[in-house]
């Protein structure tokens, strides 16, 4: 499987909910149609921004 990483500018990405990152993830996913067979391999995020490593097929 290929690898893919998602960051995003999200404004106030530093103030979410521990249950809200894994949303935004979602949505990033959605957009882009990584399949439901994903993997997550490390997700940061911090201020303004997450970033996401997927393993994963288009």
């Amino acid at each position: 499987m290929s690898t893919y990483v998602i960051e995003r500018e999200i404004p106030g990405a530093g103030k979410l909910t521990p249950g809200e990152p894994k949303g935004v993830s979602q949505t990033s996913c959605d957009v882009v149609r990584i399949d439901n067979h994903r993997q997550t391999i490390s997700s940061h995020q911090w201020k303004d921004n997450q970033r996401a490593r997927f393993s994963g097929k288009l």
